[in-house]
């Protein structure tokens, strides 16, 4: 298990800015940018919490089926303020 992908390193993970500068919070509660439905009432995008999409075998899974490497979490920032 110590050589699976983790999330905090790919290129769709986003921080959770809701821990403001709390690094640990943010990386903990982070979101997986490819899944994502539309709140219907506010029109805003909400994203599922990254540690529900590895759990989950028809996502992302443990062997990380979606990973894409990045090059610490400076692709996955600019990816969420585009989707903003």
């Amino acid at each position: 298990m110590a050589d699976l992908p983790l999330c905090r390193n790919c290129a769709h993970f986003m921080k959770d800015d809701t821990f403001g500068d709390n690094s640990e919070g943010r990386v903990k509660f982070g979101y997986c940018a490819l899944y994502s439905s539309l709140d219907v009432v506010s029109g805003e995008r909400v994203y599922e919490y990254a540690r529900l999409v590895r759990n989950d075998a028809d996502k992302c899974g443990l062997p990380a089926k979606y990973y894409k490497a990045t090059k610490g979490y400076a692709a996955a920032e600019e990816k969420q303020k585009q989707k903003q």
